[in-house]
């Protein structure tokens, strides 16, 4: 839980320098509090895929691919991190894969049979 994670670095550096926070202590702790719900929400709902072997094999394969991204016109490659959430998109539920969802990059036609929705083609940005 990477958000989880920052959360809690966030609530420490605050503790231990509260004058240089950038949020003081009890506006942090909402935060979590909110981050909890969230997530006890999303596994109420069976919305949360637990990595199993056929998702870290096919994170292994990605894991072994150049897929690079453009990030303020220079070209970067994705992360591990980034590769856990492609393989399950690919592996997807059962017998159906889910829709990755990002912003069009290039590097997603170097990944075979992944498909990618960007909801701004749907909902324009204002």
């Amino acid at each position: 839980m990477s958000i989880l994670w920052q959360l809690e670095q966030a609530l420490s550096a605050a503790r231990a320098a509260p004058e240089t926070a950038v949020h003081p202590v009890p506006v942090i702790r909402d935060f979590i509090d909110q981050a909890n719900r969230l997530f006890e929400d999303f596994a109420r709902d069976d919305r949360i895929i637990a990595m199993d072997h056929r998702i870290a094999h096919r994170w292994g394969d990605l894991l072994d691919m150049r897929i690079t991204y453009l990030r303020d016109g220079e070209p970067y490659d994705l992360p591990s991190s980034t590769k856990v959430e492609i393989a399950t998109a690919l592996v997807g539920r059962g017998d159906f894969p889910f829709i990755y969802v990002d912003y069009r990059q290039a590097g997603h036609a170097t990944v075979p049979k992944l498909i990618v929705e960007n909801p701004e083609d749907y909902v324009p940005v204002r």
